[in-house]
């Protein structure tokens, strides 16, 4: 998806564009039905994350 990022302070506009979605999994911790003290990785949960870069700078 296209952004437009102005920064005021300097004045400068920048043409980005934004990327986002599902990029991998997570380990996720469980208690061990065994023994509680102890963790299991043993669940895994979708990792969503965005990014954005710049096109072109206006000058």
């Amino acid at each position: 998806m296209p952004v437009k990022v102005k920064d005021y302070a300097g004045g400068h506009s920048y043409d980005t564009f934004m990327v986002a979605g599902f990029v991998g999994i997570e380990a996720r911790p469980t208690p061990s039905p065994t023994d509680p003290a102890q963790v299991d990785f043993n669940s895994i949960q979708p990792y969503s994350a965005w990014w954005m870069y710049e096109l072109s700078a206006e000058k």
